[in-house]
């Protein structure tokens, strides 16, 4: 169970409760889901759940951020275990007024530190849509390096620093 705070914001594991119609309005919205694999179909509730489902089912981290100041879903993150070692991390802003805001940056930075003391891993995997270029400076400004690229995506990685990393 994660539960981070911090004086703007909250992380917590997403609740089956939190899958409601706000939060479906933000997986069909195209301004923020454009660079999502899912963005072609309409979510439903039964969509959304199933992939909460299958989150829990194999034991990976959905976390929900949200605001302080007034409950709001500012986005999710998600950790998957792709090995003893390592684990791929994937985030969306939930609402277009926290796009390019400092908290939902610290929030995904709060969770990779946690992330990588909490699991014992030694790398964190991303991948970002070749066009989302606000994506790619994100996980740089994160400490990532890019490795590779494809014609779809680039490919980052963050090792553990071997020193205390601090917010």
């Amino acid at each position: 169970m994660v539960n981070i705070k911090s004086r703007n914001f909250y992380i917590r594991d997403l609740k089956k409760k939190d899958i409601n119609r706000t939060f479906l309005k933000s997986l069909n919205d195209k301004s923020i889901n454009k660079f999502l694999s899912t963005n072609k179909k309409k979510q439903t509730v039964t969509d959304a759940l199933k992939y909460f489902q299958y989150m829990k089912k194999h034991n990976n981290f959905y976390l929900a951020v949200f605001s302080k100041l007034n409950d709001e879903l500012m986005g999710t993150i998600t950790y998957r275990q792709t090995s003893k070692k390592s684990c791929a991390v994937g985030f969306m802003v939930s609402n277009t007024k926290f796009l390019g805001k400092s908290d939902f940056f610290y929030a995904v930075k709060s969770t990779v530190i946690y992330m990588l003391k909490k699991l014992n891993i030694s790398i964190i995997q991303a991948a970002t849509n070749k066009t989302n270029i606000q994506s790619s400076f994100f996980l740089l400004k994160l400490g990532f390096k890019m490795i590779g690229k494809s014609h779809y995506s680039f490919d980052f990685v963050k090792y553990r620093n071997t020193q205390h990393e601090k917010l």
